[in-house]
């Protein structure tokens, strides 16, 4: 990589938080490193409620449902989102999570069955893609507490589809998501706790961040990204 980026004669990278790394990390001038943000596939838009009803149906989830979607790997810190679920215990809501399995799964899986919330704790290892757009439009919120992200899709796709988000400041999650979602700072499982609780209980706060999420998530297109790529060139 590092013979790589002194050849090139310019570098694009997904995100803003990315170029920094390349600056700091291995000293690459700032002039020569261009952030392009990634796009959306078209296909993730609000589903239909009849689409959403057959899934639900096909995986049994039929009360409310905190969602997040991501290989089940370290940094996507799937046990401490457990754990925050597990503080939720008397709010009626299930986790989904839907995402196959990575590097070091086996402690993650290990984490999931152990949980005291198990029965309401929801896996799914083999979602067709075309089946995401209603995965994400049925949920009440989507929720990433990962440990770094590159670019992040998953909270943008599912602004896209009029669920609203809930991340960490993993990597350039904040950067991509801004004020659309709420950005969480810190890894106290209480707090997030408190804060999805407080959004569940809050119709009208849910509402307005759904709105501002589905506007926010317009503004990523691959036309846009063509574009911008094509002016690197």
């Amino acid at each position: 990589i590092r013979q790589t980026v002194q050849r090139a004669n310019a570098i694009i990278t997904v995100s803003r938080f990315t170029a920094r790394e390349l600056q700091e990390l291995l000293q690459v001038p700032a002039a020569r490193v261009h952030a392009v943000h990634s796009g959306l596939d078209p296909a993730m838009h609000v589903p239909a409620e009849s689409d959403v009803r057959d899934l639900r149906r096909r995986l049994h989830l039929p009360g409310p449902y905190l969602l997040t979607v991501g290989t089940l790997e370290p940094r996507k810190n799937i046990p401490f989102l457990l754990e925050v679920f597990e503080r939720l215990e008397k709010v009626e809501v299930d986790l989904v999570i839907a995402g196959r399995r990575g590097w070091k799964y086996e402690p993650i899986l290990a984490r999931l069955e152990q949980s005291p919330r198990r029965a309401r704790i929801h896996l799914v290892e083999d979602l067709d893609e075309r089946d995401l757009p209603a995965l994400y439009g049925g949920a009440e919120l989507f929720v990433l507490p990962s440990l770094y992200e590159g670019f992040g899709f998953p909270p943008l796709e599912s602004m896209a589809c009029g669920t609203p988000a809930v991340v960490s400041t993993g990597g350039s999650l904040p950067e991509v998501c801004g004020d659309a979602a709420v950005v969480i700072p810190e890894f106290d499982a209480e707090l997030w706790a408190q804060e999805i609780r407080a959004l569940l209980e809050a119709p009208g706060r849910l509402d307005a961040l759904c709105q501002r999420g589905f506007a926010h998530a317009r503004g990523f297109s691959w036309a846009e990204t063509a574009r911008q790529t094509w002016q690197v060139y």
